[in-house]
């Protein structure tokens, strides 16, 4: 049997909000079924690290998972996060745990149901889609740029500066150093 046929491959998904993007309308959660890694605390500010950080999307692909799988923690079980994939390999390969977190975290080995993998083509009715308007250039000033120069720009202080301009540059790296000039005064 071909080896990815007894394959799962995951991927985890950077989430937006660590860089500024998505705001996550759900608070990570905090306490509840947290548990530290061996008790570690922060003795300067008195974070004990059973709070989790922002929900990161995962796909898990593989032939031994149902078609449309939408795969979540048992009720009751550890919510998943990072230290799932730990502990997924550890059940696997029978390995210890490394730490109190991960030795209490959930696994994702239930998502293999199948016990002969699929042979479906997912891609079989998939339509690339088709795009016929102008492709933008790197070097075009974005719509979140100009945003934030509308933003910057009706700052009282920036305006107290004389820094606003008449007219923006085009090019999207002298936009940025347009937007750090500005930004100097906020």
């Amino acid at each position: 049997m071909p080896v990815y046929l007894a394959t799962l491959g995951i991927r985890n998904l950077r989430p937006t909000s660590e860089c500024g993007g998505c705001y996550d309308h759900v608070a990570p959660p905090w306490g509840k079924g947290v548990v530290a890694p061996d008790g570690s605390v922060d003795h300067k500010y008195g974070f004990d690290f059973t709070r989790l950080g922002p929900r990161v999307p995962t796909i898990l692909v593989s032939p031994l998972i149902r078609a449309g799988t939408v795969y979540r923690a048992p009720s009751g079980a550890a919510p998943f996060e990072h230290t799932t994939l730990l502990k997924t390999i550890e059940a696997r390969w029978n390995l210890p745990n490394l730490s109190a977190r991960d030795a209490a975290a959930s696994d994702i080995g239930g998502v293999l149901t199948l016990s002969t993998p699929r042979t479906d083509d997912p891609l079989a009715n998939v339509q690339v889609p088709h795009f016929d308007g102008p492709i933008p250039s790197a070097a075009d000033v974005t719509h979140i740029q100009q945003l934030h120069a509308d933003a910057l720009e009706a700052h009282p202080a920036v305006i107290a500066s004389g820094e606003v301009r008449k007219n923006r540059p085009t090019n999207s790296v002298e936009f940025e150093n347009y937007l750090r000039s500005l930004s100097a005064h906020t």
